[in-house]
């Protein structure tokens, strides 16, 4: 069966969880992803034990939440040949997916000036922490940090202005931007098949978590007040709150 993507091809040199997420569903639509790993591999990879199957410690499904349908390769990025060979493939690539800071991209001739001067109709795809623009550009950050605690998301959360501030699961963050950067992605695709011109395209944790808050910050424009999330106690509407059942589970209504 042919799928969407299948005569695209990605290169990827990311780590983690944000970025190689995005490539991930690229590769379920058809693309074929070469993931540029250092020589001791994506630290994912060490990230917590596998769970044995049989007995045996045999295979990372963590790792392969975010990498699956990949193929992968080892380098040196401080060794020139290395480069060489990234560049030999991104001429040939549709896409280059990253999460490099710009010092880091510049440093090692990945940058969209170089990739773009190789090869005109490449789409080059960054995710970063806080974006590539204001007082906090190019920062590192990560998804607890970025996502839910810069953005205010982690403070919007906690049930009134003294509420204990609540723990988000493990790459609830990173996911939701890598849809974002897929998204940027597939639509830059289309332009350059278009257009023959190749397109940089780039999106963060910072600026994904803001517009997930974004029907919160329409509401404080309004109120004048900051959007707080209210306790089941407080609800205004019994039917849009959630109960606790005697069969120790929950319910949850949304009948406004």
């Amino acid at each position: 069966m042919a799928l969407p993507l299948d005569d695209i091809t990605i290169i990827e040199i990311d780590n983690w969880m944000a970025a190689p997420s995005a490539a991930a569903i690229l590769a379920d639509m058809g693309a074929t992803v070469i993931k540029v790993e250092p020589l001791t591999g994506d630290p994912m990879r060490s990230n917590g034990r596998p769970p044995k199957i049989d007995g045996v410690r045999d295979y990372d499904f963590q790792f392969d939440v975010d990498n699956r349908g990949k193929r992968s390769i080892c380098v040196d990025l401080t060794n020139p040949a290395a480069i060489d060979i990234i560049h030999k493939l991104c001429s040939k690539a549709q896409v280059f997916v990253c999460n490099l800071l710009a010092q880091r991209q510049e440093k090692f001739r990945l940058d969209p000036e170089t990739l773009l001067a190789i090869n005109p109709s490449l789409v080059h795809a960054t995710l970063t922490g806080y974006g590539t623009t204001g007082p906090d550009a190019w920062r590192p950050g990560y998804d607890v940090t970025a996502f839910f605690g810069r953005s205010g998301l982690y403070d919007a959360m906690r049930e009134g202005p003294h509420g204990i501030v609540p723990m988000a699961r493990p790459a609830q963050g990173d996911h939701t931007t890598g849809l974002a950067l897929v998204g940027a992605i597939l639509g830059a695709l289309r332009l350059a098949e278009r257009t023959g011109t190749g397109q940089v395209v780039e999106t963060s944790l910072y600026e994904t978590a803001v517009w997930t808050q974004a029907s919160d910050f329409a509401t404080t424009a309004v109120d004048q007040a900051p959007v707080r999330q209210r306790s089941r106690e407080n609800m205004l509407l019994p039917t849009a709150n959630r109960y606790p059942c005697g069969d120790d589970r929950w319910i949850v209504f949304n009948m406004p």
